[in-house]
C-alpha cells in the first residue's frame, strides 16, 4: 500500500464521524470561538505525529506487536497489544451505533436499530476480510464523494451565510478556546493506526502523518466555519449532531432541495470503511498475540460480538454521543494515542544509547 492510499484512509476514518462529533463538541464547549480551539488543536496534535513517525523509522515495516515485545519484553509486549485491540474494538462500537442512527434517520426510520447496526458491522466485517489493500482502493472513490458533499454543503446554503456570526472572536477571554480542544486531538492523534499497518505500507514518514492531520484539520475547519455563518454558535447546540440538519436545509434557488440522501449515503460508506479500518487493525494484533495462521477467521465471531456488545449503547444514543465527543477523546490521548507511544519512544532512545547498545 503506498503513502497516499495510507493518507486517505487516515482522512477518511476521521471524518467520517468527526463530521458529527467534533463541530458539535467544539461549538458546545466553545461557541463562536470554536474555530480558533481547532487551531490550537492541530498544533497540539503535532507531538503525536512526531512520536509515530520516528518509532515508523526506528523499525520500518515491522509489526507493533514486535515493536512493543523489542522495547517493553514479551509479556508485557504481548498485553500492551491486547490494550491496543480492545482499545480499537471498543472504539468500533462508537462508530457503528451513530452510524445506524444515521442511516435509521435518513431512510430507514422503522427499521429496529439493531439490524442496522448489525448489518454496519457485517459489511465493515467483510471489508476488513478483505484486506487493507482493497479497502484503500475502494477508499480512492470514497474520498472524492467525501468532499463533494463538503462542497454541496457550502454552495447549497451559501445564501444563508451571516459572516456577522463570527465575530467577536475572545469575546470571553481565551477559556473557551482551551475547554474543548482534547476531542478534535483525539481525533487527530489516530495517526496511532500507521503504527499498526506499518508493515503493509512501503514506506512512512512524519510528513505522511502530518499531510493527513493538515487535511482533517482543514476540512473540520471548513465545516465549523459553514455552521456558525448560518446557524450562529448557539443555534447549532440545540442538535445533536448539526452538520446533519446542513443537509436537511441545503437548497439551490429556493426549489432544488433533497441534498441529504445522497450526502448520507456518502457518509454512511464511510463510516463502513472507518469501522473496517479499526476492526482489521483489531485482528493484526489479536492474530499476532495468538499466532494465528489467518487472521480472517478472527472476523465472523468478532463481527458477532461488536453487534451484541453494541445493544446496550442502542437505546441510549445521547450517552454513545456524548461518549464520542467527549468521553472518548479524554482517555484515548493520555494512554494509546500518546501516553504510550510516548513510553515506547523513551524506552527505545534509552536502550539505543546505553552502554550496552
Amino acid at each position: 500500500m503506498s503513502e497516499r492510499q495510507l493518507i486517505g484512509l487516515i482522512v477518511i476514518e476521521v471524518l467520517a464521524t468527526g463530521l458529527v462529533y467534533i463541530p458539535s463538541s467544539l461549538l458546545s464547549n466553545s461557541g463562536r470561538d470554536a474555530y480558533l480551539t481547532l487551531l490550537v488543536s492541530t498544533v497540539l496534535s503535532l507531538p503525536a505525529v512526531w512520536l509515530i513517525g520516528n518509532l515508523c523509522k526506528k523499525h520500518p515495516q515491522e509489526r507493533a506487536l514486535t515493536i512493543f515485545s523489542q522495547i517493553l519484553g514479551k509479556p508485557l509486549g504481548n498485553l500492551i497489544a491486547l490494550g491496543y485491540a480492545i482499545f480499537f474494538n471498543v472504539t468500533v462500537l462508537t462508530i457503528v451505533v451513530p452510524g445506524g442512527e444515521m442511516i435509521k434517520s435518513a431512510f430507514m426510520p422503522e427499521t429496529p436499530m439493531f439490524v442496522l447496526v448489525f448489518l454496519l458491522t457485517c459489511l465493515a466485517g467483510y471489508a476488513a476480510y478483505l484486506g487493507l489493500e482493497p479497502l484503500a482502493r475502494f477508499n480512492t472513490f470514497v474520498i472524492p464523494l467525501m468532499i463533494l458533499t463538503f462542497l454541496v454543503i457550502g454552495v447549497a446554503n451559501a445564501k444563508n451565510f451571516n459572516v456577522d456570526q463570527l465575530f467577536p472572536p475572545l469575546e470571553h477571554g481565551i477559556s473557551p478556546v482551551l475547554a474543548g480542544m482534547i476531542t478534535p486531538i483525539g481525533w487527530f492523534d489516530q495517526v496511532i493506526l500507521a503504527l499498526i499497518f506499518a508493515p503493509e505500507v512501503r514506506h512512512i514518514t512524519k510528513r505522511t502523518l502530518l499531510w493527513t492531520v493538515i487535511l482533517n484539520a482543514f476540512a473540520l475547519e471548513y465545516l465549523i466555519v459553514v455552521l456558525i455563518l448560518i446557524m450562529g454558535p448557539t443555534l447549532a447546540t440545540f442538535y445533536e449532531f448539526p452538520t446533519l440538519e446542513l443537509t436537511r436545509i441545503a437548497t439551490v434557488s429556493g426549489s432544488i432541495r433533497g441534498y441529504d440522501a445522497l450526502v448520507m449515503t456518502v457518509w454512511v460508506t464511510a463510516v463502513s470503511v472507518k469501522a473496517a479500518v479499526w476492526i482489521y487493525a483489531g485482528i493484526i494484533l489479536l492474530g499476532d498475540i495468538f499466532q494465528l495462521q489467518s487472521r480472517r477467521s478472527l472476523v465472523p465471531p468478532l463481527v458477532i460480538l461488536l453487534s451484541i456488545s453494541a445493544f446496550p449503547g442502542m437505546d441510549n444514543i445521547r450517552e454513545m454521543s456524548y461518549y464520542g465527543k467527549s468521553v472518548w477523546s479524554q482517555y484515548a490521548v493520555p494512554t494509546f494515542e500518546v501516553g504510550i507511544p510516548f513510553l515506547l519512544y523513551v524506552l527505545s532512545f534509552l536502550k539505543q544509547h546505553s552502554p550496552k547498545s
